[in-house]
């Protein structure tokens, strides 16, 4: 089993919430990409395979985003 830790960072917005913090950011990136590797998975098919796009898969990697809660139980 792998046990990752993600620090979220208060924004002090109320509107925003809080957010991961970047070096946490760039281990889920990792993370992502490793495990789509292993898998010798393209992004579409692992998009496929944990229910979202390839283009959000792209996304992740790319950390241009995160992933939401509901899909991070997925991706682990």
């Amino acid at each position: 089993a792998v046990i990752m830790t993600i620090t979220l960072v208060d924004n002090d917005k109320s509107d925003e919430g809080c957010s991961v913090d970047y070096e946490s950011r760039e281990r889920l990136a990792e993370f992502i990409f490793q495990a789509r590797k292993r898998l010798n998975l393209s992004q579409r098919a692992y998009g496929r395979l944990i229910g979202v796009s390839a283009t959000a898969v792209q996304d992740w990697e790319k950390l241009s985003a995160i992933p939401e809660t509901e899909n991070l139980r997925s991706i682990a």
